[in-house]
């Protein structure tokens, strides 16, 4: 009986070394795949970038005095025209009665000597006064004439002095920065406060002198911040390099329905040079903790778990940077996927 048990073992097992193992049963239903997509444009290099307000304004004091009165703060909206803060006028309003009393009494011996001229002129005209007293006249009448003037011109400038008391908004904006306190002296080119217009916005940026020249022709980038990814274009590029960091400055205007804060810190992707780019939809993407993986499906309609590196995404497709061939297809249903890998499994 030994032996017979042991005959049967030997030619079962001699059986199995003749024939090849049966492969393993293929899907009961094809997976739902598509090629990778292959797209040719720019690569884009992230430099810093910030956002500027294109209307921003540092008041200074245009007269001397002290500050007195701060009557809209920093953070306060305020239209064009408004009172910002106002200084002591007592020299001003001093200084402008003086220049209007000026005009009057400059006025008051311009029109006498204008009427003395007259009479001097008909006189002269009848041959009874002489050339001399004629001219005489005139030189009186053109020198009150212009004493007037000038009486009127230091009346102008003592006004704009008693305004300048008063610092106005030149546009309508937002208070910014208020560098002076109440009771301090001030002089004329002393800042007082900033104002900065959040209606039309710009994002300034540097580029390096490498891809200067790509930037230039592409004449677009595309800024990345909290509110999500926003082109630009035209990008002004200033025509000299900075002597420290050989970068060129540029500057784009953002459009009118970005909210966003001057001062704000951003990335600016700008366009380096044509390149080939790999994208895959979202949903054939696998996320396992720090891991990015897909399924990749090969001819014989198989999947595979694949790790790749993925660069951003627009939140319908996302552009795979390593680990995928322009040839290969992904699983667009990843629990079918997982389903099919872990049926293969003994």
């Amino acid at each position: 009986m030994r032996r017979y048990t042991a005959l049967t073992v030997m030619l079962f097992l001699a059986a199995c070394g003749d024939h090849p193992a049966t492969p393993a049963a293929s899907p009961s239903a094809p997976l739902n795949a598509e090629k990778v997509r292959v797209e040719t444009g720019a690569n884009a290099r992230p430099v810093d970038g910030i956002v500027e307000a294109v209307d921003e304004a540092l008041l200074s004091a245009q007269t001397n005095g002290r500050v007195i009165a701060i009557v809209h703060d920093v953070g306060s909206a305020v239209p064009a025209g408004a009172v910002l803060l106002r200084i002591t006028g007592t020299e001003q309003q001093a200084g402008l009665r003086a220049a209007q009393s000026g005009v009057t009494g400059a006025q008051s011996a311009a029109a006498e000597a204008a009427a003395q001229y007259e009479r001097v002129r008909a006189l002269y005209d009848e041959h009874i006064a002489s050339k001399a007293q004629y001219e005489a006249a005139l030189a009186a009448r053109d020198r009150s004439a212009a004493a007037a003037a000038a009486a009127e011109s230091a009346l102008s400038t003592a006004r704009e002095s008693v305004a300048y008391t008063e610092v106005r908004a030149p546009f309508a904006g937002i208070v910014g920065r208020r560098l002076v306190d109440v009771g301090e002296a001030v002089t004329p080119g002393r800042p007082l406060v900033s104002l900065v217009s959040p209606k039309k916005l710009r994002v300034s940026f540097n580029i390096p002198a490498s891809v200067v020249d790509a930037v230039r022709a592409a004449d677009h980038a595309t800024v990345q911040s909290l509110r999500g990814a926003i082109p630009v274009s035209p990008i002004t590029i200033y025509p000299e390099a900075g002597g420290d960091t050989g970068t060129f400055r540029a500057r784009a205007d953002l459009p009118a329905s970005v909210d966003l804060a001057p001062g704000t810190p951003v990335r600016v992707d700008v366009p380096t040079h044509d390149a080939t780019h790999l994208y895959v939809p979202d949903s054939a993407i696998v996320h396992r903790s720090e891991i990015t993986e897909v399924y990749v499906v090969d001819a014989h309609g198989m999947a595979t778990l694949r790790y790749v590196r993925v660069g951003r995404s627009d939140g319908q497709r996302t552009e795979i940077l390593s680990g995928l061939a322009a040839d290969e297809s992904i699983a667009l249903d990843t629990a079918a996927a997982a389903r099919q890998i872990e049926g293969q499994r003994p």
